[in-house]
């Protein structure tokens, strides 16, 4: 549980800086977050160098999701499907999955279609702080540039994977809640 309270209390710029700081200078093995390896130049060194932001980004991702599974994990444990379902003799594992998880399941991908944005919003910041080439430092040089082209087309990209993903989360709803299934 103090994970997931540091993962949402601090923000995310922070653990960026304490991330640069402290991990940089500790473990050689790792390049130096300023410097930018192409993934046509070495894809070990790519992937190494996305380490940082993706564990950055990650921190308040995956607080978010820990406290919204636990919580709907304890909310759908204390239903009366489940303890009927102790009733008929059902084995523990198949009540955690059958029962509790298919249907704590939709509150969580309900968070995930969320952090979704927030991901893409937050994207903006590590890259600045990574000095990544990306999306969001395309959307913000075309700001600062008052370049209206690049600034309109970043926009409508952004918001067509925001679409997508929803309708991917409103599909999954449909498979995972045959209450939401059309007739």
């Amino acid at each position: 549980q103090s994970i997931g309270l540091v993962g949402l209390a601090v923000p995310e710029f922070v653990i960026a800086s304490v991330t640069v700081a402290a991990l940089a200078s500790a473990f050689s093995y790792f390049p130096d977050p300023g410097s930018f390896v192409s993934l046509t130049e070495s894809v070990p060194g790519n992937l190494r160098q996305m380490l940082y932001p993706a564990l950055v980004l990650s921190v308040g991702l995956v607080a978010t999701i820990m406290r919204t599974t636990r919580s709907a994990y304890l909310e759908a444990q204390n239903t009366d499907f489940v303890r009927t379902a102790h009733g008929k003799g059902l084995s523990l594992r198949r009540i955690r999955l059958r029962h509790i998880l298919h249907n704590a399941s939709v509150p969580i991908v309900t968070i995930v279609g969320i952090q979704f944005g927030y991901l893409l919003g937050g994207t903006v910041i590590i890259e600045q702080i990574f000095a990544l080439p990306g999306l969001g430092r395309l959307l913000l040089t075309g700001i600062l540039e008052q370049d209206y082209a690049v600034v309109q087309s970043t926009v409508l990209l952004v918001a067509v994977a925001f679409v997508l993903v929803n309708l991917f989360v409103d599909l999954t709803y449909r498979a995972l809640d045959p209450r939401a299934r059309l007739r």
